[in-house]
């Protein structure tokens, strides 16, 4: 089996061991700490593990598209610039005047 890297080992919380613990079972991961510094999208500071959510969104108003939103900011990627600078409301309001303009 191979060796976790030394900066994930360093990140990494063990859960304590309780008395029903037998020695034979393996150590169990409560959590693995993020890593310090700033996000690469949207540039705020990172306290939280970070994660992107890509939504596809149908609807009869709107042409199915993919809508994909950080958890640092909780803003969404605009399709244009590739930049997390979109609130909800933007980013439904943007669609819909595309699915607009296409329509006529």
């Amino acid at each position: 089996m191979k060796e976790l890297p030394k900066e994930i080992l360093e990140r990494i919380v063990w859960k304590t061991r309780t008395v029903q613990w037998n020695e034979s079972d393996p150590d169990e991961i409560a959590e693995i700490l993020p890593l310090n510094g700033v996000c690469d999208d949207c540039g705020r500071e990172i306290e939280t593990l970070r994660t992107v959510q890509c939504r596809l969104t149908q609807s009869q108003a709107v042409k199915p598209h993919f809508k994909v939103k950080c958890s640092i900011c909780n803003l969404y990627r605009n399709p244009d610039t590739g930049k997390f600078e979109l609130d909800y409301k933007e980013i439904n309001s943007r669609y819909r005047l595309v699915q607009n303009k296409k329509d006529n």
